[in-house]
């Protein structure tokens, strides 16, 4: 059973800080609602998410 959680990100810039940072993306999507736009998805980790708040958005 697969109990990892995954955080998706919307936003380029985000996802680019997080890569920067050190936090591997998991897989990449195309977004159901507006085809032109990419969906990110993060393990959710402890560091992702200390990354995520130290962010200023």
């Amino acid at each position: 059973m697969n109990s990892k959680k995954y955080k998706s990100i919307f936003t380029p810039g985000v996802a680019r800080h997080l890569l920067k940072m050190g936090n591997p993306i998991i897989d990449i999507k195309k977004d159901k609602k507006n085809s032109e736009k990419t969906i990110f998805i993060f393990e959710e980790t402890e560091k992702l998410l200390t990354d995520l708040s130290s962010l200023s958005i």
